[in-house]
């Protein structure tokens, strides 16, 4: 992870802040606004003042910036030239003026921030992507918001496999109630994801639950 996961910065050295239950790193600038969030949404530590716990460790190399990217900017499908698009999970074509650009988006509010932007500009775009979503896309194809049975299994069927980046679409998507809602299916037994993820020994995923729960 040599650059930010927010804005792309990697001119002044690799980011030199992390986010423990995001699992990506990010620059300074971002880093304030991700302090802004709140940590329900983001916990926030610094690579060379904080130390990195093994279970931290776990979790970052198993997500990841490029990983993380696929969720929260799956919607931006636009993408700069050179820099921020040569980089891994953030393929496509060029966005106007060298951003990542929103289908369908209109001004500061479906422009990805560069590095050279502003700090006011990079938070308010930090806040869009974690707070309110904006940007991602439904864990179910073609599905309700509300269509939980679904979700449910498939986030059951996602943490017996040890599949950890579906877990983490369906935390980004849904929130942490997510994992602690009782899946209520004849096969699960009214368990939660986490008493799940217990059952089948998958302790990255029990890891990134209850860092987000």
């Amino acid at each position: 992870n040599p650059y930010c996961a927010d804005c792309g910065s990697f001119e002044d050295g690799p980011p030199d802040w992390y986010s423990i239950n995001l699992g990506v790193l990010v620059c300074s600038d971002c880093a304030g606004g991700h302090r802004s969030l709140g940590t329900h949404i983001s916990q926030m530590r610094s690579v060379t003042l904080d130390l990195m716990e093994p279970r931290v460790f776990t979790l970052m190399t198993k997500v990841g910036n490029a990983n993380a990217n696929r969720v929260w900017e799956a919607k931006l499908t636009e993408r700069a030239p050179g820099g921020v698009a040569g980089r891994p999970g953030q393929a496509g074509t060029a966005g106007a003026g060298g951003r990542t650009t929103l289908a369908g988006g209109g001004g500061g509010a479906g422009v990805r921030p560069s590095p050279a932007d502003s700090r006011d500009l990079k938070q308010g775009y930090v806040r869009r992507k974690y707070e309110r979503r904006q940007y991602v896309k439904n864990v179910v194809p073609n599905g309700q918001v509300t269509d939980m049975v679904v979700v449910l299994r498939t986030l059951a069927d996602a943490v017996a496999d040890g599949d950890v980046m579906t877990v983490y679409h369906c935390l980004a998507f849904y929130g942490p109630q997510v994992v602690v809602t009782p899946n209520l299916g004849v096969d699960r037994g009214g368990q939660t994801a986490i008493h799940t993820a217990c059952s089948e020994g998958q302790l990255p995923i029990l890891q990134l639950c209850l860092a987000w729960a």
